[in-house]
């Protein structure tokens, strides 16, 4: 009886273990076919939208767009919807037209399109009176510029940009421009630099990690790594060797360097507080700002004077809500505040590496006449007067003519965030934890494995205590960071490998013991 006990705990015990070992193998194995099967399916898909038709691509792209544009129109506030339609322009050469109630109508040429206003919304059969507002998906401003000509003449256009309208401005050779801040437009070349030329100018700008420099020769040939705050050491602007700043960046990794002068062509021209005219090659210097991971921003204006010791950018402000303003502003704020009077700033973008883009605003007056009437009579707030001002001042009062800069790309900036260790990419990072997590599985064998490789001597052979604990804590540490990821997928499979043939073979085992 006692031996019957005895053995129904074993066998108990055996069973779990068993069962436990086959509950493994079958997840992992669910998960294996489950990601294979993705996989395929993901290809299977792919390869079919690669081998439609380019017209049907073509045709697709628009039409999702247009679904785009006409929620942007369905949600618009009544009292501002006004006459409004979303457009888009198909591979034939036609517009496709729909209102907010979600009708639908394509026409082709001039006399058709005011027919079809006049179907979608009545109230424009006297275009003169009351002028349509077209949404545009961003594919068609981009792509599809010369079909904007069959557009009525007095049309307010819109393009759609993340679900968002932008007023849209036409230049004299065609070009196409989103109005995405006050006087403040960006170029529409391509879709995914729209993109990232968005995320560019909402990403906000720590005023506290901006080193303003003012280049002097034979001044300091390094720089310390973090500013010293006003009022507790050296005045800002920081002066530098220009000669010396490409070495000197490295140690401003994730900062913001700005330095000014007159740009002409690739040259920056610079007058130090003493002594001749000098310039910088600006491509050089852009170069070794994206080697050292440093934003770059040059500010390009008719005068070549460094900025002074004052500085308003860093002074205590004592205006109520101007100091959380500064906090809060973003590279776009920073842009539109430089001001060139009242032109609007045109912000252009082109990819530089894979980690950074490039940006260039200029002023251009011949696109201020197509500036909305409420923003060209609009004269600016108190806030808005004294932002501008505080921002200006960096240049010590210096006139700016127009900006570049190098910075981090949107892709970059998200891979940083996710990065645990600083300096490791976090790909790298994310295969290491996907093979710790998957050695668990087969952390039996892999600790088999361990033993055997690196047996854990006897407490006799140390010392003391202390050196017993430290030892085989630093034994541990190497097993589960390094030994566990290195052996994980060996370990794991022939772990699960076993634990199937020990639930296999049990009912033999059981048997066999039953007899003896």
């Amino acid at each position: 009886m006692n031996w019957g006990c005895g053995y129904r705990r074993k066998l108990s015990w055996q069973t779990l273990r068993a069962i436990a070992g086959a509950l493994a193998v079958a997840f992992t194995a669910s998960s294996l076919i489950t990601s294979a099967q993705a996989g395929l399916l993901t290809k299977i898909l792919r390869q079919t939208a690669e081998t439609g038709a380019d017209a049907g691509k073509k045709a697709a792209r628009g039409f999702s767009g247009l679904d785009g544009a006409a929620r942007v129109v369905k949600e618009l506030p009544p009292d501002t919807r006004g006459v409004a339609v979303a457009a888009a322009a198909t591979p034939e050469g036609h517009w496709r037209f729909t209102n907010a109630a979600g009708e639908t109508v394509t026409a082709a040429g001039p006399d058709e399109i005011k027919n079809a206003l006049k179907w979608l919304a009545p109230e424009t059969a006297d275009l003169a009176r009351r002028d349509a507002a077209f949404y545009v998906p961003v594919e068609t401003a981009i792509a599809r510029a010369d079909a904007f000509k069959d557009l009525p003449k007095s049309a307010r256009l819109y393009v759609v940009l993340k679900n968002k309208p932008y007023r849209l401005m036409v230049g004299g050779d065609g070009a196409r421009y989103a109005l995405v801040r006050d006087r403040l437009a960006l170029e529409l070349t391509d879709e995914s630099l729209v993109k990232e030329a968005l995320w560019q100018l909402d990403r906000p700008v720590n005023r506290h990690a901006i080193r303003l420099l003012s280049l002097e020769p034979g001044g300091p040939k390094a720089l310390a790594r973090t500013r010293i705050a006003p009022g507790e050491g050296a005045p800002l602007p920081e002066s530098i060797d220009p000669y010396a700043l490409g070495k000197a960046l490295p140690g401003l990794r994730g900062q913001t360097v700005v330095v000014t002068g007159a740009v002409r062509n690739d040259i920056l021209y610079f007058k130090p507080s003493s002594g001749p005219e000098a310039r910088l090659v600006i491509s050089d210097l852009r170069k070794a700002a994206v080697e050292a991971d440093v934003n770059l921003v040059v500010l390009g204006g008719a005068s070549t004077s460094q900025p002074g010791a004052r500085n308003m950018l860093w002074q205590r402000v004592e205006v109520a809500g101007l100091e959380e303003a500064l906090d809060k502003a973003t590279m776009g704020d920073f842009l539109g505040a430089l001001g060139f009077e009242r032109s609007p700033i045109v912000v252009g973008l082109a990819r530089h590496g894979n980690n950074h883009v490039l940006i260039n605003a200029q002023p251009r007056p011949n696109l201020a006449s197509q500036l909305p009437r409420e923003l060209a009579s609009r004269e600016p707030g108190t806030l808005e007067r004294m932002f501008t001002e505080v921002v200006s001042s960096v240049l010590g009062n210096v006139a700016t003519h127009g900006v570049a800069a190098a910075l981090r790309s949107s892709s970059y900036e998200k891979e940083l965030r996710q990065r645990i260790v600083p300096g490791v990419p976090s790909d790298y990072q994310f295969i290491y934890l996907g093979f710790l997590v998957f050695g668990l599985f087969g952390l039996p064998m892999a600790l088999a494995w361990w033993r055997r490789l690196w047996p854990l001597p006897a407490a006799s052979s140390h010392g003391s205590t202390v050196s017993l604990v430290f030892y085989g804590s630093g034994r541990l540490l190497l097993f589960v960071l390094l030994f566990l990821p290195l052996v994980a997928l060996v370990a794991t499979p022939a772990h699960l490998i076993k634990r199937a043939w020990d639930f296999v073979t049990a009912p033999f085992r059981w048997f066999g013991r039953g007899a003896t």
